[in-house]
């Protein structure tokens, strides 16, 4: 009988193999493809007052593909199910190159998916900031905010330093499926195991808490500023001009679809992920795919940004139209600036 669940257990891992196979690739190419557009939205055809606006988008953009290429690299999957002592298994092209580097990788990994979630929270208090008649941020307010905004990151790369640094592998290492305590060594070409996130020692505890914040307090943070600044736009943005009122409400809805489509891909998987932790239950959708959900997100960024991002959606628009895309005056250009990118 015993025999009998193992072999299902190990069929259920090959057919998550093989769906891997064929997602990874996929996911990686769609993301480059749809940031390249977007990348050269952002050098060829943004307005010259859009200026912060580039910035933010490319920031957010390598970000994205930076985080998206290291987890294709590694395709770790997580067993969560072994509590405190969390083996991390490496599919990915990382297996053949030296474990630690491989560990350092998948904890850079994190950093920057935590980096991204923060980046959209930010942004959205920036424009609350504003559209609350506080001033638009800069100097020393926009480096302190920024610093105080981004201590989870620095937090999380601290404590990511000290876990890589105290890595340390088994002599041999448990096969998947081996219902034997004893540790045994791993004979399947295609993983390795790279490391251990042992939950009982502090950094790893402060790095959990880190992400765990990025994933459940972050986001809502996000909606609570973008509600404030809803709240106050329509008295803000009154007596400016039509295209100035749409303009600054197409940007507030693009930034809020990005932190909700972030909200939705990863707190389903990571609430899996505490799941198993807590109950030992070995759940392989969680193991598999838990580390791809922070980044499934960053192939839709770039379309959401090209859709709501006003200009760019006009030359778009242009295109299938055969028509030039509408002008702004200059005055109108610079009555823009302030509400609808800062």
């Amino acid at each position: 009988m015993l025999q009998k669940t193992t072999q299902t257990a190990n069929a259920a891992v090959e057919i998550y193999i093989k769906i891997s196979e064929i997602v990874y690739p996929t996911f990686l190419g769609t993301t480059i493809i749809a940031h390249s557009i977007l990348l050269l939205f952002i050098i060829f055809f943004s307005p010259s007052h859009l200026k912060f606006l580039r910035i933010l988008l490319l920031k957010t953009s390598i970000f994205d593909v930076l985080a998206t290429v290291i987890n294709f690299y590694i395709q770790p999957r997580i067993l969560a199910d072994r509590k405190e002592n969390i083996p991390v298994y490496c599919y990915g092209l990382c297996r053949q190159m030296n474990t630690q580097l491989c560990f350092s990788l998948y904890m850079a990994w994190q950093t920057l998916s935590l980096a991204v979630g923060i980046s959209m929270s930010y942004t959205l208090f920036f424009k609350y900031h504003k559209i609350n008649g506080k001033g638009p941020l800069v100097g020393w307010r926009m480096f302190i905010s920024m610093f105080l905004f981004y201590i989870p990151c620095f937090i999380s790369t601290i404590c990511s330093v000290i876990i890589v640094i105290r890595n340390t592998l088994p002599p041999m290492s448990r096969k998947v499926g081996d219902e034997d305590d004893d540790e045994v060594e791993i004979t399947d070409i295609r993983y390795s195991e790279i490391g251990r996130m042992t939950l009982g020692e502090i950094p790893n505890k402060v790095n959990f808490a880190m992400m765990s914040y990025g994933i459940y307090f972050s986001p809502i943070l996000a909606f609570w500023f973008r509600w404030k600044s809803n709240k106050n736009l329509k008295t803000t943005i009154s007596g400016a001009s039509p295209y100035l009122q749409y303009h600054a409400k197409s940007v507030m809805t693009g930034l809020a679809l990005q932190v909700f489509m972030h909200f939705i891909f990863y707190i389903p998987l990571f609430s899996l992920y505490l799941y198993s932790l807590y109950t030992g239950t070995e759940i392989l959708l969680q193991q598999f795919f838990l580390a791809m959900s922070p980044n499934l997100a960053a192939t839709f960024d770039p379309l959401i940004n090209l859709y709501y991002v006003v200009p760019y959606r006009r030359r778009i628009k242009s295109w299938f139209e055969r028509s030039q895309p509408q002008r702004t005056s200059p005055l109108r250009v610079a009555s823009i600036t302030p509400s609808a990118i800062g």
